[in-house]
């Protein structure tokens, strides 16, 4: 087993069709579904400050994998035109965590997900994540049953990013949380902590926050910034089915609870706080800091226990920043 390997520092591109290559064997042509970094077995690995780009995969990490961080990446522009199934990254381990990277549009006319996992102990933590048919796709794990058994896979974190929904690309949804095979008795059936983030969509109809795939997925919803730049009725929170308990967020005013045919339930926990706009600095700039006047600023409610606390935020680009110890939060990626 290959293990406690750093790879950093590398732009690696051009790993699909119709590239070709010069190998033991001759020159051959990529498949499909090949990547610029593919990690078919290892542990205790960390891809550091890497450029993934112009590849059917820009970063896949299979089953047989364990501990791997991914830090400081810019993964963007991977894909096949037409294909749902290729991913700027598409992993699945035993313990994996995405910090400080920055998530860039597919290739255009590539309809795979930004971020598509299905990893047991899965941490999505302090990243810019821009476009995608779907931000983020964390379903079932299908290559190795003792992912399926892990406690860590019912517990997955999400928080202190920035997620951009982009007009008119791909699904209107932004979060998938549960599974796509045919074994739902595989799926995630647990809890997506999904926290201190900040969600914009600049698409003009209607979006979903979150898909959740059985009523036995939980999403716990506390201290993000849910806007769309459209009309608040096009900001929906669920649809399909699950549990959403909602803590203190900021919202669009207008939202709506629902999109589509939903069978769940969502329960409010907390407060809401509502408004036409949430204070950004420069909102077509993407600068989503909060302006001296927003009203969340120092806004945030308590979270649940047994979750940490956001400790730094993002910096544009692939950099973080400490907060200061024991300042209050505010709502969104702070």
């Amino acid at each position: 087993m290959p293990a406690h390997i750093v790879v950093e520092n590398l732009e690696i591109r051009c790993g699909r069709v119709p590239y070709a290559f010069s190998g033991r064997r001759g020159v051959g042509k990529y498949s499909k579904d090949a990547a610029s970094v593919f990690v078919e077995k290892g542990e205790h690995l960390v891809l550091r400050n890497l450029v993934l780009h112009d590849s059917g995969n820009g970063l896949m990490v299979s089953s047989q994998s364990s501990d791997v961080r991914v830090e400081g990446c810019h993964l963007y522009d991977n894909g096949n035109p037409g294909s749902i199934t290729e991913h700027n990254a598409y992993t699945e381990c035993n313990g994996i965590v995405f910090e400080a990277n920055r998530f860039g549009p597919l290739r255009e006319g590539c309809r795979g997900n930004n971020l598509k996992d299905r990893s047991a102990g899965l941490v999505v933590a302090y990243n810019w994540i821009e476009g995608g048919n779907r931000q983020l796709d964390l379903v079932d794990a299908t290559g190795n049953p003792a992912l399926n058994a892990s406690p860590a896979y019912r517990r997955t974190l999400v928080y202190s990013n920035v997620i951009i929904e982009r007009d008119e690309e791909g699904s209107n949804q932004i979060v998938h949380y549960g599974g796509d095979s045919d074994n739902t008795a595989g799926f995630r059936k647990g809890v997506l902590f999904f926290y201190h983030n900040t969600v914009v969509s600049t698409r003009p109809r209607s979006i979903a926050i979150f898909r959740v795939s059985t009523p036995e997925e939980t999403v716990e919803c506390h201290g993000n910034i849910l806007h769309t730049t459209s009309k608040g009725k096009h900001l929906s929170l669920m649809c399909k089915a699950g549990m959403l308990k909602l803590g203190k967020n900021w919202l669009t005013s207008g939202w709506v609870p629902t999109v589509d045919d939903f069978r769940g339930e969502i329960q409010k926990v907390q407060p809401l706080v509502e408004g036409a706009e949430p204070g950004f600095t420069g909102i077509s700039a993407q600068d989503f800091t909060l302006r001296a006047d927003s009203a969340n600023l120092a806004a945030a409610a308590p979270l649940p226990s047994d979750v940490p606390l956001p400790a730094r935020r993002y910096i544009r680009h692939q950099k973080l920043e400490v907060l200061p110890p024991g300042a209050p939060l505010n709502l969104g990626a702070q």
